[in-house]
């Protein structure tokens, strides 16, 4: 049945009152409506308040630890002269983030860090040969896909997931 509120003004509803007569403010909560209060008799409001009380509940089974993102990555550094035009060299600064599929890809990375960058000078330096400062910033991309072919070419068992330029400024 559906009940129809009353038209003189009482309501079924009681409103605690302190001493002074005054909406209790313990009793009552905003509820970011101007003068709204929050209904704590409703079922939503109940059932809201029990899955608050759940929500200490922890899920059972073992998720196992994470990896941490950083112990598939490796970061190399450069910095490199780069033709600016026909008659001015600048100074190309990167920095590379390569992103294994595992930490031991990275770690077999890590321990041959010499040859990962002498790997990284030779492809950037082969690749913008005949490339001038307004070429460079185009191909970005197309050279971190050649870095990661050529990392991959190196890698003995263990995949590169990703080459990614943190850094690439030309100076």
């Amino acid at each position: 049945d559906i009940t129809e509120p009353e038209i003189d003004g009482t309501s079924s509803e009681k409103t605690q009152k302190d001493s002074e007569g005054k909406p209790d403010k313990e009793k009552v909560r905003p509820t970011g409506v101007l003068g709204g209060e929050e209904d704590t008799n409703s079922e939503l409001s109940k059932e809201l308040d029990n899955l608050k009380a759940l929500g200490g509940i922890e899920v059972e089974g073992d998720l196992g630890p994470a990896i941490d993102p950083e112990e598939t990555q490796v970061t190399l550094s450069s910095i490199m002269p780069v033709a600016f035009n026909s008659r001015d060299i600048r100074v190309l600064s990167f920095t590379i983030t390569i992103e294994t599929f595992d930490r031991p890809s990275a770690q077999v990375i890590r321990e041959a860090l010499p040859i990962y960058q002498k790997t990284t000078m030779n492809t950037v330096e082969r690749f913008l040969k005949n490339k001038f400062y307004n070429d460079i910033f185009y191909v970005k991309e197309k050279l971190q896909r050649r870095l990661q072919t050529n990392f991959n070419a190196k890698m003995e068992g263990g995949q590169i997931k990703k080459v990614k330029f943190t850094e690439f400024v030309l100076k």
